[in-house]
């Protein structure tokens, strides 16, 4: 063993006994998330224990992580806890996005956004569409991937409570995205941004993730030497039993720049502990990258056997990834979502053409009452009791109610998110307003009416006289 590769593998031992203490962490919350859901009786809790459970796992072990989400919303559709069913949903899709089986995780992530979307909170749907764009992110379907995020980025400007973790997430994304699209500057400038709130927020796991992506911008701009010391920086903050995504990610990164330096064993050393956890963790995306390298180190050095032992794990990683029937169901699914977007957008077409031609109806209603009334106060022969002023005084204050919710109707909901109990109160206080109005104007029209009446009453007994 060479000098360099022993200095390397003191390296990764100071690391790992840096991080040792967030492993241990990570295992103590497993064990207490597991005697917690043994003691648990009511089922919508052990439910939510799972989630958490398989969220737990979802880089450590994604196999297990499945599992307990599996079983999570097993539980929640028997019992028809949504929130229980969505929140396992999303982590059993990311663990399979993880795994790299992209159409199972599109599956299940358009299903649940379809059951999230009839709660229409907009926290639910931010995580939603952050989850479906990472899908496609991992796709390279880049177009599809800036779509959700823009979803995203509507959802945080229309709510004010879209919280840091929430905007780190986003701009996390948004850098990344920016990156494969190579549009470099608005790349970095994101990344900052996210790791700026990771720093604010102390989130461990968020800069070592901002850390790795702006290695990999960096290597882009063809700065090696940036590049590495952003990788080597975020290694504090992952390893191959915590964040193992981005373990795998960052050494591949180092082992590039290695290559560029022409250190072929620091090369060979990265590529290799990229590929390891990868293939230990069954994470199809990092084993295809790390194999793919391998192939063509070993190609260069004329080990031929060795190349192709890679280039059949990257061929068998690829058919994993993109594997001829995952692209036709992913190609399905797509077509389904593209159907069912536009059967909701037509379908708000038609709600707000209803909408406008109640409000001209009632307008309309409004209007005829209205000159009723106004002949009526104003006609020199007809006797009209007050009943009759009152009953259509009581139409008009329904129609004007009425007339009032339909016009304000989508800025209240839009305010309320849909909030019965908030929508309730809005009514009662605009009903408030209206009503002492309404028991006014009525009073001084029969007031009128009556003294009309008595005009009438008293020309006719003259007349008669």
């Amino acid at each position: 063993m060479s000098f360099r590769i022993k200095i390397l593998h003191i390296i990764f031992l100071l690391y790992s006994l840096s991080i040792r203490v967030d492993a241990l962490y990570a295992q103590e919350n497993i064990n207490k998330l597991k005697a917690d859901l043994n003691k648990e009786k009511l089922d919508s809790n052990k439910s939510t224990l799972l989630a958490y459970l398989a969220l737990e796992y979802r880089n450590v072990n994604v196999d297990t992580a499945i599992i307990y989400a599996n079983q999570g919303i097993d539980l929640a559709r028997k019992i028809q806890f949504l929130k229980g069913e969505i929140m396992c949903g999303y982590i059993l899709s990311e663990s399979h996005r993880i795994k790299g089986n992209y159409a199972k995780a599109l599956d299940i992530s358009l299903d649940i956004l379809k059951k999230a979307e009839k709660k229409d909170e907009n926290g639910m749907l931010f995580n939603l569409y952050n989850l479906i764009a990472t899908i496609y992110g991992s796709m390279s379907d880049n177009e599809k991937y800036s779509m959700y995020l823009h979803k995203m980025l509507d959802l945080a400007k229309k709510d004010k409570n879209i919280n840091d973790e929430s905007l780190n997430v986003l701009y996390t994304n948004l850098g990344d995205v920016f990156e494969k699209l190579n549009t470099l500057d608005s790349a970095r400038y994101y990344t900052h941004l996210a790791y700026d709130i990771s720093v604010k927020i102390d989130d461990k796991q968020g800069i070592g993730l901002t850390l790795n992506n702006l290695g990999n911008i960096h290597l882009k701009l063809n700065q090696p030497d940036v590049a590495f010391a952003n990788y080597k920086m975020s290694l504090p903050f992952v390893s191959d039993d915590n964040e193992a995504v981005t373990y795998c990610e960052a050494t591949m990164g180092m082992a590039k720049i290695f290559e560029i330096k022409k250190m072929n064993d620091s090369s060979l050393f990265y590529a290799n502990k990229s590929f390891g956890v990868a293939k230990q963790l069954g994470f199809s995306q990092y084993i295809l990258n790390a194999s793919s390298f391998l192939a063509n180190y070993y190609k260069n050095i004329n080990k031929i056997d060795s190349s192709f032992k890679y280039l059949s794990e990257a061929n068998i990683a690829k058919d994993s990834l993109f594997g001829q029937e995952k692209v036709k169901q992913i190609q399905v699914l797509e077509l389904q979502e593209t159907l069912r977007q536009r059967e909701i957008e037509e379908s708000k077409i038609q709600e707000e053409k209803e909408r406008k031609n109640n409000i001209q109806y009632a307008i309309i209603a409004i209007s005829i009452i209205s000159l009723l009334v106004v002949f009526l106060l104003l006609s020199n022969s007809l006797i009209v009791t007050d009943k009759v002023i009152k009953f259509l005084g009581v139409m008009s204050l329904l129609l004007i109610f009425e007339f009032i919710n339909l016009v304000t109707h989508p800025v209240i909901t839009e305010i309320t998110h849909h909030s019965p109990v908030m929508i309730l109160i809005i009514s009662v206080s605009i009903a408030a307003v209206i009503i002492p109005i309404h028991h006014n104007l009525e009073h001084r029209l029969i007031h009128k009416l009556l003294e009309k009446n008595k005009k009438i009453r008293a020309r006719r007994f003259n007349n008669q006289n």
